[in-house]
């Protein structure tokens, strides 16, 4: 009986709330009690959508890489060098941001961060992201031509810095405002960027009161040259014991249709952290280009000198051969040869390196 009775109240209340339905008129009806069918949701979603102009594109790359020298303390073999995830796009048309982690050996955040680019002269990226020093801290691994990125760059650019820092790739968590600016025919004559970080490195909290500055500026006279430079005034480690990292930079690079040149002078002042009897001074200098042969191939070549006391009796320097096939814009293969002239440790040795890039 009870059951009965359940089923007749529900099948009532369901006539009435659908006869309602029917015979409800949406203009005597309050805007906020008209009803919204599905088709009209999917619109207004459509609709908050391309009025946010968000956006997302995925993408990346991974590195294999084969290395061999005549050192006797080494191993032959393969190593899955660059396993790299990015997320970019906008978040509305002034706001956009990248998201970049690295799955090769220890899972890490690179990149993370958001940037207002508003206006062409005057640009904001807060997070984690490149520090605004020298040409090829900018450059991706398959775009340095040969194997590796200068001495001059891994020791004095926050890659795998001389002051102690861990590795970084060049990156550190911060502020960025630049620009370009003053039209010069089909392009900008001026770019400027200045940075403040805190000067630990990626996926690091600041350990000092100071923060690391960095200033840059090129001038570009023709559109695929760059002419400029940068300075680096910044403190590592703790209060109590940070050393200083104080350098500058110089440099030219040009791009164009499979040529490039580029070349870098680095020169820092400051020790290492926890140790003494270091050198205060160190520099280095590199000099690297690369033109385009049949068809889809570029031979390049490098010279790199990296002198950690500023003195050639205690110098490394290392002399390139590569050749990079440019199989389509997806992947690349490159096969570099390299001579190191170690005066630091009274040796001389050679070593090749395959490398394979896959994007995505």
């Amino acid at each position: 009986m009870i059951k009965n009775t359940l089923r007749k109240l529900l099948l009532l209340i369901s006539i009435i709330f659908f006869s309602s339905n029917i015979f409800a008129s949406d203009n005597n009806m309050p805007e906020a009690e008209k009803i919204t069918t599905p088709s009209q949701e999917q619109t207004d979603v459509q609709k908050i959508i391309s009025e946010h102009k968000y956006s997302v594109k995925v993408s990346g790359f991974f590195c294999t890489r084969y290395r061999w020298d005549d050192l006797p303390s080494s191993t032959p073999g393969f190593d899955m060098r660059f396993a790299r995830l990015t997320l970019t796009g906008n978040l509305t048309p002034d706001f956009s941001y990248k998201f970049q982690s690295e799955f090769a050996g220890t899972v890490r955040i690179l990149d993370l961060m958001v940037a207002w680019n508003k206006y062409e002269f005057f640009n904001v990226t807060v997070g984690q992201q490149k520090r605004n020093f020298t040409f090829e801290n900018y450059l991706a691994p398959f775009a340095i031509t040969v194997n590796d990125y200068s001495q001059n760059v891994l020791n004095l650019g926050g890659f795998f810095d001389r002051v102690g820092e861990h590795a970084s790739g060049g990156r550190d968590v911060g502020i960025t405002v630049g620009g370009e600016f003053y039209k010069y025919g089909d392009h900008n004559l001026f770019k400027y960027a200045l940075g403040v970080f805190n000067g630990e490195g990626i996926n690091k909290s600041d350990k000092n009161k100071g923060k690391d500055l960095i200033g840059s500026v090129f001038i570009q006279p023709i559109k695929d040259l760059f002419i400029g430079g940068g300075y680096w005034d910044g403190d590592f480690g703790p209060d109590s014991a940070a050393v200083d990292r104080k350098r500058w930079t110089v440099g030219v690079s040009y791009k164009s249709n499979g040529y490039i040149a580029r070349s870098e002078y680095i020169a820092s002042r400051g020790g290492t952290l926890g140790k003494d009897n270091i050198p205060l001074k160190s520099d280095g200098w590199y000099a690297v280009a690369e033109v385009p042969v049949y068809k889809k191939f570029g031979v390049g070549a490098k010279y790199d000198l990296y002198r950690d006391d500023r003195t050639m009796s205690n110098s490394i320097t290392k002399y390139y051969a590569a050749v990079n096939w440019y199989m389509n814009k997806y992947i690349i293969m490159q096969g570099a040869y390299c001579f190191t002239n170690d005066r630091m440790n009274s040796r001389d040795y050679s070593g090749l390196t395959f490398q394979l890039f896959v994007r995505y």
